[in-house]
């Protein structure tokens, strides 16, 4: 952990260059313009890439979880069944994003409707039953 540490500052501080861009951008024009202009979009690549590959490996765990749930017979069917269709509709949405950059936005409401509800419910169950 104490190597990723170091990655994770850097990281940071490449976004809040973005800051740093945008007071420069105003000020000159031209071709820096246009440099400044890639090098943020470089970074908010960098950023969204790193989160949906996060996003898929939310929606691995929470299918593995859920089918854990749906086998074992510990929670209601339902709620087991919905955590595998949350997991799979995310994870099916992220995976089109990494690989074709393609947006769904029905895909991304369905997956985020069906994830917050399998949450609550299964918080809900495994905190009263």
């Amino acid at each position: 952990m104490a190597s990723t540490f170091p990655h994770l500052i850097y990281n940071e501080k490449s976004y809040w260059g973005l800051l740093d861009i945008a007071k420069n951008y105003s000020i000159i024009s031209g071709n820096k313009k246009k440099s400044l202009s890639n090098l943020a979009s470089i970074i908010l690549k960098t950023r969204y890439s790193r989160f949906t590959f996060g996003m898929l490996l939310w929606s691995l765990g929470t299918l593995a979880f859920s089918i854990v749930l749906v086998t074992s017979g510990v929670v209601p069917l339902f709620i087991g069944c919905l955590g595998v269709v949350a997991g799979i509709t995310v994870g099916f949405y992220n995976g089109i994003k990494l690989l074709k950059h393609a947006d769904l936005k029905i895909l991304v409401a369905i997956g985020a409707l069906l994830a917050i509800l399998f949450e609550v419910m299964i918080g809900g169950w495994l905190l009263f039953y």
